[in-house]
């Protein structure tokens, strides 16, 4: 591969990466606790396509300011709708069950 070549592969994965990180931004996922990511990369993470998965893990692992902020960007609605298939604890599911009424 030429030197040139090179360089545009590398331009064009800083181009996908910086994309990756400002749609990161922009859902706010960088405030989550970043134990809530443990097994991830953090910027694999989309929504609403891994909007259970992020759910579940706030309700299970997630700290006081983890649910404050899935909250502001996921509707009680949402919540309702969810809670069928959420794979949480009792406790947990007792707690969403009593905010979503």
């Amino acid at each position: 591969m030429s030197l040139k070549n090179q360089f545009c592969a590398i331009v064009a994965l800083h181009e996908a990466l910086k994309w990756q990180w400002e749609v990161t931004v922009a859902l706010g996922l960088e405030d989550f606790s970043v134990e809530l990511f443990w097994d991830v990369d953090r910027q694999s993470v989309h929504l609403p396509e891994h909007q259970r998965w992020l759910v579940e893990r706030v309700m299970e692992y997630g700290r006081w300011p983890d649910w404050l902020l899935l909250k502001e960007r996921v509707s009680k609605q949402e919540l309702m709708d969810l809670l069928p298939t959420l794979r949480i604890s009792q406790k947990s599911r007792s707690f969403l069950e009593l905010y979503c009424a």
